[in-house]
């Protein structure tokens, strides 16, 4: 089972409100791919775009860093070459700036889950395979400013019930990241002489996450 422990990682987590996808009109057969929108002006260099229902299976349910081109057009980083799509699916597009808000730099746990086994075994032979990767639990520790709207909505994200959707995004000091549905789990906060609050929490992805490093294109994005 695979861990991953990274210290001053930022956790970010949308409010609660999820952007409405917008209409794709056409990807491009590209290395990374351009996708061409009714408008990008809302868009900014670095958010992150989830295409839905292409038809593109190395694109659809992945989170891609995008590089705005121009009024309509935006590039898919470290997306491949593929088919070209026409007026096919849509393409959810999660604001750094609006969408979601930063809750802090904490030291991050991401723990995996192994696989179920699946019996294959027959009269003639025993065998097992492992089924769908399961989705990974992350726990978290830092420092944080109680004032803090990216605190206050990670509290908000843990108290409700039942859970609204909501997408966290784990960002590494080397600036790959992690980024999924997920759930918050509880959380608590303590305070200590001279330390300032330190909290601790944990949280579940709902379904297997994008990992970037395991995205099969080259980043193109230069600032």
């Amino acid at each position: 089972m695979a861990k991953i422990v990274s210290d001053k990682t930022a956790i970010w987590l949308t409010d609660g409100t999820l952007p409405t996808p917008v209409a794709v009109t056409s990807v491009s057969t590209a290395a990374p791919p351009i996708v061409t929108v009714p408008a990008t002006a809302a868009f900014l260099d670095m958010d992150l775009a989830k295409p839905i229902g292409t038809g593109r299976v190395d694109l659809d349910g992945k989170y891609f860093q995008i590089d705005v081109i121009s009024g309509t057009t935006l590039e898919l980083e470290r997306a491949v070459a593929g088919a070209a799509v026409g007026a096919v699916g849509t393409l959810q597009v999660l604001q750094m700036d609006t969408t979601f808000k930063k809750a802090c730099q904490s030291t991050v746990t991401l723990n995996g889950q192994d696989p179920d086994e699946v019996d294959l075994s027959d009269m003639c032979d025993a065998m097992t395979k492992l089924g769908d990767p399961k989705p990974p639990t992350v726990s978290f520790t830092g420092f944080i400013n109680s004032e803090d709207d990216g605190f206050k909505n990670m509290i908000r994200a843990s108290l409700e019930s039942p859970k609204t959707a909501r997408v966290l995004m784990l960002l590494f000091p080397d600036g790959e990241y992690i980024v999924g549905p997920a759930e918050i789990g509880s959380i608590s906060v303590s305070a200590a002489r001279s330390q300032g609050l330190s909290y601790s929490g944990t949280a579940t992805f709902t379904e297997v996450p994008t990992y970037s490093w395991a995205l099969p294109g080259v980043d193109t994005f230069t600032p």
